[in-house]
């Protein structure tokens, strides 16, 4: 069963023939291409100059990279000015690291590395782009695996792939992250690996050990991880101090290596990029700073909005309600969950918070895409009772097609500009997140009716980035003669 699962989730997540194309994962991206190429974290304005904006002539910053350019700065006419956002200057003069940390890139890097024997991944366009879409989509199939065998242990097999599949089909993992490398998906992968340690592993002496190591790798891929990882501790110092040693152990060289890295880099073990940048990124869409409270709207627009909705994205996670709530009336039993439920919250609580809750240009509600796999749990105490009743088979059945249904519309059809940008009216302006509430201007009823003139701009737009290797950005060193 577990070969089969992972065989049918890569088959899907590969069968667009697709990668999403877009800024927040080209950071991750950068990084790992640098690491197989230059053996480096950072980048340089004089390594990469397609990422940043030159002045050419005094008061003119020019982007992008041209040849005009290229000449003004060999006469020494030109320097570097501001880079694109999913870079953030160093402590160094010159030195830039991704906003968005080094977990992700290192996770990809065998994938790279794989790859780079047969190619150079910076130089050649479409391995550029599905090198990552590789690696995304392996470390998605593998996380279904995990939280299958995982649930093996509270339900039957057939009803734990069910329950593995409405998150690796019936979520975003399908449609953001395998389809790209984002800071979500290897950071779902270490999440899910770090639960079968300590919930699926069984009473092993290392398992304290691996799931305080899987979590660690998570912090480093995504700093919310340390929400889960502080509620996983807090139960095991009520419940098993011994395995909370060997546990915080696990987790303490990965903690470490991210307070060195910060400091190094940014002069705080405890600033890390995305802190950095958020600020100006939330004033660029109209906020004061990265953290708001307007819950009013962004509550019920994280769980109900038409174009961003988690439960009008993926319903079947309804039954992870149930599941919660069976939980604490069989406490005994399902004591062990509570600490998901409570890492929930707290995740829930910080996309509420965060200055786009609604997740910029995506599809679906990309700002929960990381309780994905704390929601697909969480329905463990309701899943005998479904798997007791028809109606319930049912119900759940018709839920998981639904939303396996509106993955395959967003897989296949969705690409930023269509929808995120409909008329100009670009959904991360004040002016136009009305329509984020709007079911005329519904996301997912925009690309079904239009699913055939969404695939062919996808096409469009994926052929344009493949072709253009010379904006690859681990191209060229000013530095060196070529």
């Amino acid at each position: 069963m577990p070969h089969l699962l992972f065989a049918v989730c890569l088959g899907f997540y590969l069968l667009n023939g697709d990668f999403l194309y877009g800024n927040d994962q080209s950071g991750n991206m950068l990084i790992s291409a640098n690491l197989i190429k230059h053996q480096s974290f950072t980048i340089s304005p004089y390594q990469a100059p397609t990422l940043f904006g030159w002045e050419a002539y005094p008061g003119a910053e020019v982007r992008p990279w041209s040849e005009e350019i290229r000449e003004a700065y060999e006469q020494g006419l030109a320097t570097p000015t501001q880079p694109l956002y999913y870079l953030v200057e160093t402590r160094r003069p010159n030195e830039f690291v991704s906003v968005f940390g080094i977990g992700a890139p290192l996770t990809a890097l065998p994938v790279y590395a794989l790859v780079s024997l047969f190619t150079d991944v910076s130089a050649d366009g479409f391995w550029w782009w599905y090198t990552p879409k590789l690696a995304a989509s392996l470390l998605t199939a593998l996380t279904v695996v995990l939280l299958f065998q995982t649930m093996r242990r509270f339900v039957s097999e057939p009803m734990a792939a069910a329950a593995a599949l409405a998150f690796g089909v019936g979520t975003s993992a399908w449609t953001i992250s395998s389809q790209a490398l984002w800071q979500h998906t290897p950071f779902s992968f270490f999440l899910a690996l770090g639960i079968w340690f300590w919930l699926g592993a069984g009473e092993r002496r290392y398992s304290p050990y691996l799931c305080g190591a899987a979590f660690g790798m998570a912090v480093l891929c995504r700093p919310t991880g340390v929400l889960l990882a502080a509620c996983v501790g807090v139960y095991l110092l009520i419940t098993n101090r011994p395995g909370l040693l060997k546990y915080v152990l696990g987790g303490l060289p990965f903690a470490a290596v991210l307070m060195i890295y910060n400091h190094y880099y940014f002069g705080n073990p405890f600033t890390v990029g995305q802190q950095i940048a958020g600020v100006t990124l939330a004033e660029a869409k109209g906020k004061s700073g990265a953290w708001q409270m307007d819950f009013a709207r962004s509550i019920p627009g994280l769980l109900m909005s038409p174009s961003r909705g988690l439960f009008v994205y993926s319903p079947v996670l309804l039954f992870a309600i149930a599941g919660a709530v069976m939980a604490w009336k069989s406490l005994r039993t399902f004591a062990v969950l509570i600490p998901l439920q409570a890492a929930f919250l707290l995740h829930f609580l910080v996309a509420a918070m965060w200055y786009d809750w609604w997740g910029g240009w995506t599809f679906g509600s990309r700002t929960l895409l990381d309780t994905g796999v704390l929601l697909v749990l969480l329905m463990i105490p309701v899943l005998p009772r479904v798997t007791a009743k028809p109606a319930l088979r049912a119900l759940f059945a018709a839920l998981l097609l639904y939303s396996a249904a509106v993955q395959v519309t967003g897989a296949w059809s969705y690409n930023a500009r269509s929808w995120n940008y409909r008329n100009n009216a670009d959904i991360d302006h004040p002016e136009h997140r009305h329509r984020l509430w709007s079911l005329g201007d519904s996301q997912i009823v925009y690309y079904l009716t239009h699913f055939g003139e969404g695939r062919a701009q996808k096409q469009r737009q994926i052929r344009s980035y493949v072709r253009a290797v010379d904006k690859n950005p681990v191209l060229v060193d000013l530095r060196q003669p070529e």
